[in-house]
């Protein structure tokens, strides 16, 4: 059974994370945009609210989503008829930081 994340505990992951892609010199900048939006308290973490919420076409979107994956950083869990979620990595931890990413 997974462990729950207390809340300090989750804050301390996040802001590794992002420090995380911070250093990750592969990144491009609209790749750590939705990185970063995807750490933040976001309710909807859709392609399409992320794509408004940066003033992102969705096919911009769908691209740094697609390298931050590939890079390890995010796992998107899809889930048949409903919307994809996406996961935090934290690289060397092996698990992911589930939450409002």
């Amino acid at each position: 059974m997974r462990d729950l994340l207390t809340a300090d505990h989750f804050r301390r992951e996040v802001a590794s994370w992002r420090s995380q892609l911070g250093k990750d010199d592969r990144l491009t900048p609209s790749a750590i945009r939705v990185g970063l939006l995807l750490s933040s308290s976001v309710a909807d973490s859709s392609v399409a609210a992320i794509a408004a919420s940066l003033g992102l076409s969705i096919q911009t979107v769908q691209r740094p989503l697609k390298a931050l994956e590939q890079r390890g950083h995010l796992r998107r869990l899809f889930r048949e008829g409903r919307t994809t979620v996406h996961v935090m990595c934290a690289q060397g931890h092996g698990h992911g930081m589930e939450g409002r990413a």
